[in-house]
């Protein structure tokens, strides 16, 4: 590891093309985020981190592998202090769909005071350059923070940030976007005016790592022992939270649907529903946690409910499962829009009062995602299309290196 200052110098390398150089952001021990404010942390990261990597920069140039450019996320802008320290190039990477970076772009230009006059009702309707109108649920849910005491306000202004160091390039700005064109066609129209786009995902998640722990039991052995596409996979990702209401009222649903499922619980979803007995909502397995893009893989999974993180909705169209949305924040409703009216590969789930999905509804789509020829059609035709860009060598393969190309130029 590197110490505090960044004074020392470690790249491992994996291969002749790939190497690893961590940094510290000054709390290797951890840092308590519940007693004590983010911006604290965000501001010694920024003191800390700079010095790190700008010592990563010089050791490398020092042994004959000057760096080119940085690359960076909406949290980490204080990389392109570095590169101006340095004289290299910055760019963006939005790990989540164009259409979230265009709703926030155009938040910021010109489009602020209207989302937020609207945010207080959730159907309203919002109308982009060169894009369908989306109501104010399919849009981020930063973008409806009234109160710059809000918790999460930081990470509003950590993208608006970002947006301002793009918008002072000198040349158009690139941007790296984790999504594909055909996928999101009308998102990367609205904004190509005014940002080079290099649409290089979805990228592929196989063998990242998780906060939490593979579930010891067998789900594939049992996934085996189903028969095709019957089964309803649940997952809401790493960091969603449910009411004991909302789990009774998907119990109910999957027991009245009578299909097998596989529904992954975490942990401390558990621990806060201690009287629930979620197996006997028929017959299904609950675990853990899973080895998702696996599961999504399996011949017997025929449906996924899912919170519409982006990972793993781009996961489930690669693979050909189609999808019930139940969106909880972030870029999620946005995500739920392109499943239902984008794609047309699965339905979004509406909530009635409380914000809950109640059981008849959760039915309802189960079996409009399952039963409809329509939908099963433009799942696999999704699926063709997207799995073949990712192949090694495809599509997202030569538009990095088109990328590659047009820095070094």
């Amino acid at each position: 590891m590197y110490s505090p200052t960044g004074d020392s110098l470690a790249v491992r390398e994996d291969s002749n093309l790939v190497s690893h150089s961590p940094y510290t952001d000054g709390f290797d021990d951890g840092y308590d985020y519940d007693a004590k404010p983010i911006g604290d942390y965000n501001r010694y990261l920024k003191l800390v981190a700079t010095k790190s990597l700008s010592s990563i920069v010089e050791g490398l140039s020092a042994i004959g592998r000057p760096v080119t450019c940085l690359i960076y996320t909406c949290f980490s802008t204080w990389v392109t202090d570095v590169a101006v320290d340095h004289g290299i190039t910055s760019v963006p990477f939005w790990v989540q769909p164009a259409i979230s970076f265009a709703a926030y772009w155009h938040f910021f230009h010109g489009f602020e005071d209207l989302i937020v006059a609207k945010s207080g009702d959730r159907y309203s309707p919002v109308e982009f350059p060169r894009m369908p109108p989306l109501q104010i649920r399919e849009l981020p849910t930063l973008l409806t923070i009234t109160s710059p005491e809000d918790p999460i306000a930081p990470f509003l202004a950590a993208i608006r940030e970002m947006c301002a160091i793009m918008d002072a390039s000198k040349n158009k700005p690139k941007l790296l976007v984790n999504s594909w064109r055909e996928m999101e066609v009308d998102a990367i129209a609205s904004i190509a005016g005014v940002v080079d786009v290099y649409d290089i995902g979805p990228m592929k998640t196989e063998g990242r790592a998780s906060i939490f722990s593979p579930d010891t039991k067998d789900y594939m052995r049992w996934l085996d022992d189903q028969d095709d596409a019957s089964v309803v996979y649940i997952s809401f990702g790493s960091y969603s939270l449910f009411s004991k209401e909302q789990v009774e009222e998907i119990q109910k649903a999957l027991e009245v649907s009578g299909k097998p499922f596989l529904w992954v619980l975490r942990r401390d979803n558990m621990l806060r529903l201690p009287e629930i007995d979620v197996s006997s909502a028929g017959n299904g397995m609950v675990v853990e946690w899973c080895e998702q893009a696996r599961v999504l893989e399996h011949r017997a999974v025929g449906c996924f409910v899912t919170h519409c993180g982006w990972n793993s909705t781009s996961e489930s169209l690669a693979r050909g499962v189609g999808m019930v949305a139940m969106p909880q924040s972030l870029d999620q409703g946005g995500n739920a829009w392109l499943v239902e009216k984008v794609w047309e590969v699965g339905v979004r789930a509406e909530v009635g009062e409380g914000g809950m999905v109640m059981a008849e509804e959760l039915g309802r789509c189960l079996r409009e995602v399952m039963e409809s020829k329509e939908v099963r059609k433009k799942v696999e035709w999704w699926k063709e299309r997207v799995s073949g860009v990712m192949e090694n060598g495809g599509f997202l393969d030569s538009r990095l290196q088109e990328f590659v190309e047009d820095v070094d130029s």
